[in-house]
């Protein structure tokens, strides 16, 4: 405390003291306010979450009980399904490849139409197809 120079008088003392108890009157409810924050606080998140949850409809059905059987509904059915075998030709992408056999003059002569003319030669039993790059 500050001591002072002059000695104070009844009415001073008397103001002093005054502001004393108002001043030691705040800490207090400072003080207990402090201390009842964190209380009030968990009470208002507990009686939240009681609410919430009353509210809440359940996900039990209140009219079934446990020793009550089971609807047919509620079981899954399983059944084998029979297919037919020829679904996998039918919806196959790929169409079936159509082949023309034709002889090597009527090959060369229509890959000549083409504008690309080309010459057989055969060789150890095999027939092979050789463009002509030269006058192209």
């Amino acid at each position: 405390m500050i001591e002072f120079e002059q000695p104070l008088s009844p009415e001073g003392i008397a103001r002093r003291e005054r502001i004393l108890s108002l001043a030691k009157c705040a800490a207090r409810s400072r003080s207990r306010k402090r201390r009842a924050l964190p209380v009030v606080t968990t009470l208002l998140l507990l009686i939240t979450s009681l609410v919430v949850f009353r509210i809440r409809p359940s996900r039990v059905n209140p009219d079934s009980t446990s020793s009550s059987p089971h609807n047919a509904a509620d079981q899954i059915a399983k059944e084998r399904i029979p297919t037919d075998p020829t679904n996998a030709d039918r919806l196959s992408d790929l169409p079936s490849p159509k082949r023309q056999i034709v002889s090597y003059d009527k090959l060369l002569q229509s890959i000549t139409n083409a504008g690309q003319p080309a010459g057989l030669v055969q060789m150890d039993g095999k027939n092979d197809l050789l463009p002509d790059t030269e006058n192209q």
